[in-house]
């Protein structure tokens, strides 16, 4: 995947959720606080909001248990409101 010019190796949807979001948490971090209020059900402060959670490095959780459609959906989203083009956020499958 590749966020602002910058390449990533991920091999799971999973991955590239959790990539995403503590790549936007490190670059903008007020950003990222409304990001966490608007979408709740993805990424959240407490884990046991989750059905399954995994702990990103500033301490939000993100929910796991989610089809590689509906994570793709929500990075792009999310992605969209911290205003990265689909040119400064894609995913290269290989």
């Amino acid at each position: 995947m590749i966020i602002l010019g910058q390449r990533f190796p991920v091999s799971t949807w999973r991955e590239v959720a959790q990539q995403t979001l503590e790549t936007l948490a490190e670059l903008e971090e007020d950003r990222f606080d409304q990001i966490v209020g608007k979408f709740p059900h993805f990424v959240g402060r407490e884990s046991n909001k989750f059905r399954r959670s995994r702990q990103l490095r500033n301490g939000t959780f993100m929910e796991t248990n989610l089809s590689a459609q509906a994570i793709h959906q929500y990075c792009r989203q999310i992605a969209e409101e911290a205003g990265l083009s689909s040119v400064d956020w894609r995913v290269e499958l290989a």
